[in-house]
């Protein structure tokens, strides 16, 4: 679980994703996964530059890592 947690906390840009992806996590203010999976779903479609191509890699991403469980683990994030 430690390992898991620790890449929840490095930088975006460390974790070998998409140049676009890094980008867009950029613009919306994303610095870490953790900051992702703290907002809501309401509030990651609400930012600006939000698009689901941006949202299928974080999908693919969190799956690969077995994270994915982590997308709406916080109580009170996943009125959808």
């Amino acid at each position: 679980m430690e390992i898991k947690d620790s890449i929840l906390e490095k930088p975006i840009g460390q974790l070998g994703a998409s140049s676009v992806f890094c980008e867009g996590c950029e613009k919306m203010g994303y610095e870490t996964l953790a900051s992702i999976l703290a907002e809501s779903p309401e509030n990651l479609r609400a930012q600006k530059h939000f698009t689901y191509f941006w949202l299928v890699e974080l999908i693919e991403f969190l799956k690969e890592k077995d994270l994915l469980d982590r997308l709406q683990s916080t109580q009170g994030n996943s009125r959808v």
